[in-house]
């Protein structure tokens, strides 16, 4: 039901087609994209505003979105071709970092794509547990702003190449986990 409801949003803001500037100070609440485009990227707010950490699967949702008028291929997370294309920039209590995926090796491995309908979304997961490093001490009541990166640079020549990056987004964070 969450899911939809952020899919649903996010098709309406890639419907809008609205675009800012790139100053972290003053964060949008939008989320919207600079830079490609051709590719949408924007940090879904959570409902109300407030991220609920309930365990370290607890995720926020990115979405691309393809705003041509035919179908795009984007690189799948489970190869090196995708797996490193998605950062998150963050600001909190002063401090700045990057979120990035946990290193890996590869056993298998081979570009894979997803196809993204002409107007459509894809969505990724970030979550605060195993896949992901560099986030800040999370902490209940806190705030922080996030801008998502995805930056496709290699080709394994099936997928699409190029930056983009979402308007930063700001949101407070409610910690319900028990210790």
């Amino acid at each position: 039901m969450i899911r939809t409801k952020v899919c649903t949003l996010a098709i309406i803001a890639l419907l809008a087609g609205l675009c800012v500037g790139r100053d972290m100070a003053a964060p949008a609440q939008s989320g919207l994209v600079v830079g490609a485009p051709e590719l949408q990227v924007t940090v879904a707010t959570p409902e109300g505003g407030v991220w609920m950490l309930r365990d370290k699967s607890s995720a926020l949702e990115v979405v691309l979105g393809n705003l041509t008028g035919k179908p795009m291929e984007l690189y799948q997370s489970w190869n090196s071709w995708g797996y490193f294309n998605l950062t998150l920039e963050w600001e909190a209590d002063g401090k700045k970092g990057t979120v990035t995926p946990v290193g890996r090796g590869w056993t298998k491995n081979f570009p894979s794509t997803t196809t993204v309908p002409a107007g459509g979304v894809m969505v990724r997961s970030v979550d605060i547990g195993g896949d992901w490093t560099g986030w800040p001490e999370l902490k209940d009541g806190m705030k922080l702003t996030l801008r998502a990166v995805y930056d496709s640079k290699e080709n394994g020549g099936q997928g699409w190449v190029g930056t983009t990056e979402s308007e930063p987004v700001t949101i407070g964070v409610r910690d319900v986990r028990t210790p």
